[in-house]
């Protein structure tokens, strides 16, 4: 189990992480809802078709971004929710310590690395 030092450390890195992703989910809001992208319907003059494609692919790639930051943050209110609760630490699938080393790299992580790898494989053969 971890220590309350661990913890605190966790919860910091957890929280400053949460800030980080906040702050760029603001500015990929912007810039693929804003008035010079094709959502935000900002542009009223003509283009050449080489000029729409790449904005829609710049658009395409901005909204790819957003959502894995939406992701992320969703996995770091679960980490602090789980903080919170007691139970962050503890894989939620079998319930055992989760390694020390596997949540300073991934601090939200909610599975033990055995875990993870069963879902990922899960994952990779469902039709």
């Amino acid at each position: 189990m971890l220590t309350q030092v661990e913890l605190n450390a966790s919860t910091h890195r957890l929280q400053t992480l949460l800030d980080r992703l906040d702050r760029e989910r603001e500015t990929l809001s912007g810039e693929a809802f804003g008035p010079d992208s094709e959502e935000g319907g900002g542009w009223s003059a003509p283009r050449r078709p080489d000029e729409q494609a790449g904005i829609c692919l710049e658009d395409e790639v901005t909204l790819g971004l957003l959502e894995n930051e939406e992701r992320l943050i969703a996995q770091i209110t679960a980490a602090l929710a789980r903080l919170k609760t007691g139970t962050y630490g503890c894989c939620e699938t079998c319930c055992q310590p989760i390694a020390v080393r596997r949540l300073l790299a991934i601090p939200y992580a909610s599975r033990c690395i055995a875990c993870a790898r069963m879902a990922q494989q899960q994952i990779g053969t469902a039709p």
